[in-house]
């Protein structure tokens, strides 16, 4: 572990880094401020001394959390009740988390009063057998001087301005590991059924995606604003939609750790079965890597929901009651569904969920399911479907649509 401390033009920057996983124990040696370099009257600290006594308050915390060390963490928190409070859930939630890494970087300054300041801070973390690499989320930490010696403190922590919130700062985890996934929850106890339905939705990934390695995180909040803070999302914005998958960081690296993150009032109001096809969905989504793929939605969305309904036994009427009572109504779309379609704010999502899971069914059922599974991976390499089209189904994208409308037509007699 190394702290560098350089100073330029009077503002200090660190960098810390290091293996949070090494096991290494024993105190950190940190350097030390001289009280002769404090400012003419002993009026405080001055920018820079205030950011190395924040880093030495980092460096507590990262040791804490890589020893497992509640002492050493807590010693980095005011002693207020509010403070220690939150240092006493972080430090809870993040020993709770099979850890593959974990560390922390003062970036800036970003307010001060007085004996008190927030910053910016960098936190890079990982999850041990799920991540391929680490999440990195700044976060804005409150600190405050404490006694002589040029101590800092942690008074608070929260999510930077417009990012999203790792879940370890919104509350006391609940973690369970269903075989190759994780599962980790807000809520207390962890919501009967989530477990059991998370190893169902790998089983049925599986059943497709053979080579897949069941590799998936799901998230389950406690509210809807919980949801929306992970997300970083405007609020309101996922109150219809049971499920989301998305990157943890909120980037589309395709290296980007994948959370499913769970809709709590809409998902847990669903049936058995219903909350079953929604969370294998999500699950296709994340094996498939597509929060980053370049695809069309009625493929992406068709394909999740052809693998979570290969394994339920849902009536035809049911998992496709909207999109053949349209076609009752108004005869078949002219196109396959577009991005405009699966809006949250769209007229007619459900229809076009199903209208699209009708595509890669009519795929499977005509030419095979390994060739629908080849189509998918054609598409989401290239981003090419006129060329998949040919190449795989050898046919183009507009007679396949008259093929499917005439299949909707079929169904819905």
């Amino acid at each position: 572990m190394v702290l560098v401390a350089v100073v330029a033009g009077g503002v200090l920057l660190t960098t810390f880094s290091g293996d949070p996983t090494s096991g290494a124990g024993g105190e950190q040696d940190t350097p030390a401020t001289s009280p002769a370099s404090r400012g003419a009257g002993d009026e405080g600290l001055s920018e820079s001394q205030r950011a190395l006594a924040a880093t030495r308050a980092l460096i507590d915390l990262e040791q804490g959390v890589r020893t497992a060390r509640e002492d050493v963490f807590d010693r980095a928190f005011a002693a207020d009740p509010e403070s220690a409070q939150a240092g006493d859930d972080i430090f809870t939630s993040l020993t709770r988390l099979p850890l593959s890494t974990y560390s922390m970087r003062y970036i800036g300054e970003v307010s001060h009063e007085a004996d008190t300041w927030a910053a910016d801070v960098s936190v890079q973390w990982g999850l041990r057998g799920v991540d391929r690499r680490a999440v990195t989320n700044e976060v804005e930490v409150t600190f405050t001087e404490e006694g002589p010696g040029d101590v800092a403190r942690v008074v608070s922590m929260e999510a930077g301005s417009q990012e999203q919130t790792p879940i370890w700062l919104l509350g006391r985890l609940q973690t369970q590991q269903v075989g190759p996934a994780l599962v980790l929850s807000l809520q207390s106890p962890l919501t009967e059924g989530v477990a059991d339905q998370t190893r169902r939705a790998v089983r049925d990934v599986r059943r497709v995606l053979t080579g897949w390695d069941g590799g998936l995180v799901v998230v389950l909040p406690e509210t809807s604003a919980q949801l929306e803070e992970l997300l970083a999302a405007d609020e309101g914005a996922y109150d219809s939609i049971a499920a989301v998958t998305a990157s943890a960081d909120g980037t589309s690296d395709p290296t980007a750790p994948v959370r499913v993150v769970l809709n709590p009032p809409v998902f847990l109001g669903l049936g058995a079965i219903a909350g079953q096809v929604v969370l294998s969905h999500e699950a296709t989504h994340a094996a498939t890597g597509a929060t980053y793929r370049d695809m069309p939605l009625w493929l992406v969305e068709g394909f999740g929901d052809y693998v979570a309904l290969a394994g339920e036994p849902v009536p035809l009427e049911v998992a496709a009651g909207q999109a053949l009572d349209s076609v009752r109504e108004s005869g078949p779309p002219d196109e396959l569904p577009t991005e405009g379609d699966f809006s949250t704010e769209a007229h007619g999502l459900g229809a076009s969920y199903e209208a699209a899971w009708l595509a890669c069914r009519l795929i499977a059922q005509e030419y095979g399911q390994d060739t629908l599974l080849k189509f998918y991976r054609v598409v989401s390499r290239s981003g090419d479907v006129d060329a998949a089209f040919e190449r795989v189904l050898g046919t183009t994208e507009e007679d396949f649509t008259d093929e499917w409308r005439d299949y909707l037509l079929e169904l819905a007699e």
